[in-house]
């Protein structure tokens, strides 16, 4: 009974040395996008684009880029995310929706980071 306690063991070393290795080893995440969806019943909106903003100015956090993703019709929301996206032009970026190529754009902005 002792080989297999012995076996389990080393295997089990074995694994834990390898996490801390590739823990230590691997490359970090240098970038995240935040990923906001825009409906029009949300009252914290401007509230949440104005963190952002300050995440953005401080670079403190890894959040380099946000993608908006809007769930509805309604203006208000639009002309703040609108107002957001000329602020930050280069690291905005707003899909709706209904788009056809809804996904793909999220796959292009992701690909960019």
């Amino acid at each position: 009974m002792d080989i297999p306690v012995l076996i389990a063991a080393v295997i089990l070393a074995v694994i834990a040395v390898t996490e801390v290795i590739c823990l230590l080893c691997c490359p970090k995440v240098k970038a995240v996008p935040l990923t906001v969806i825009v409906r029009s019943d949300d009252p914290q909106l401007e509230e949440k684009l104005r963190y952002t903003a300050y995440l953005f100015a401080t670079e403190e956090c890894c959040v380099t880029k946000i993608l908006l993703i809007e769930c509805g019709e309604d203006c208000l929301a639009k002309a703040v995310c609108a107002r957001f996206c000329a602020e930050f032009p280069e690291r905005a970026n707003i899909v709706n929706e209904k788009n056809e190529n809804f996904v793909q754009k999220i796959i292009d902005f992701t690909a960019e980071i």
